[in-house]
């Protein structure tokens, strides 16, 4: 149901049950706005019914410093109006910066899976079956021995002798390569892609697939995204402004500045200020009865 109302929302507007001369002008930084898809990308979206859909909350959790709050509107009327903003306001209102932030923590997640794929992937190479594993001991024991005797031959000046020994190490050798490569050949039949984490049988067909495939594609798109964004800006994204309005912001609007606010008066002058006051104000009443008193 969600599904199909963001559709609609996306196709026709949030207000489309609306009448028309009743409508309001959306604007971009409203809270229902989804911000990611604003700035160009939504991970929510890229990664949904993927096994990666559950663990995006948490990730974002720990990006944001907050929690996710849910699916949001995506009309299309505001784009026009986020492309036209300058600059120095989009940063201000910090949403690719919030974008990197958890762009970073989700390449970061899958760095760590890409990891542990290639290590299984890699131990697999290792794996041997216990009978393999005793047949291949036994030969390279009598490797090791058959070779001492060899040499042992050749000082003596049997040549033929360290010669045929020598020949059956060959041989041994042959049958030791026959219970490795099985296994070696096990491991090639399979890839792990370095981008997405994902385990791709090594044939032409399944590697395209996988080239092609969404995941493939909206992990390259994560990564390309955050590469952009770390050199735009420097590997330092800037932090939002709590309830900025570019809108009554006077750099962009300098018609505002004749109605701006003095700005909060220092410490240092309303000290000042004070002290002037208590010099020149006569005394109190009730201090100078005190004085009688006394």
């Amino acid at each position: 149901m969600d599904a199909q109302r963001a559709l609609l929302d996306e196709l026709m507007g949030p207000q489309r049950d609306i009448p028309e001369s009743q409508r309001r002008e959306i604007k971009f930084d409203e809270p229902e706005i989804d911000k990611f898809w604003l700035v160009g990308m939504n991970p929510f979206d890229m990664f949904r019914n993927t096994p990666w859909s559950t663990r995006l909350p948490d990730i974002y959790r720990r990006a944001i410093g907050k929690e996710y709050g849910g699916e949001k509107s995506q009309p299309k009327e505001v784009l026009s109006q986020w492309a036209e903003l300058p600059e120095k306001a989009k940063e201000k209102y910090g949403y690719e910066g919030q974008l990197y932030q958890f762009l970073d923590e989700l390449v970061r997640n899958n760095d760590r899976t890409v990891m542990r794929a290639r290590q299984a992937h890699e131990a697999k190479a290792c794996e041997i079956t216990d009978a393999d594993a005793e047949r291949l001991r036994a030969v390279e024991s009598e490797i090791s021995l058959l070779t001492k005797e060899a040499e042992a031959a050749g000082e003596e000046g049997d040549v033929d002798g360290s010669l045929s020994l020598m020949t059956r190490v060959e041989d041994l050798n042959k049958q030791k390569e026959a219970i490795i490569k099985p296994q070696d050949a096990r491991v090639q039949k399979v890839l792990v892609c370095e981008v997405s984490g994902n385990v791709v049988q090594n044939t032409d067909v399944r590697i395209q697939e996988h080239y092609s495939g969404r995941i493939y594609l909206s992990w390259k798109g994560v990564r390309d995204k955050l590469a952009e964004l770390r050199t735009k800006f420097n590997g330092k994204p800037p932090r939002p402004i709590p309830h900025y309005d570019w809108r009554k912001d006077p750099e962009f609007h300098p018609e505002l500045r004749k109605h701006r606010r003095p700005r909060d008066r220092s410490p240092d002058s309303d000290r000042d200020r004070r002290r002037r006051r208590r010099r020149d104000d006569p005394p109190r009443d009730d201090r100078n009865r005190y004085y009688h008193r006394r």
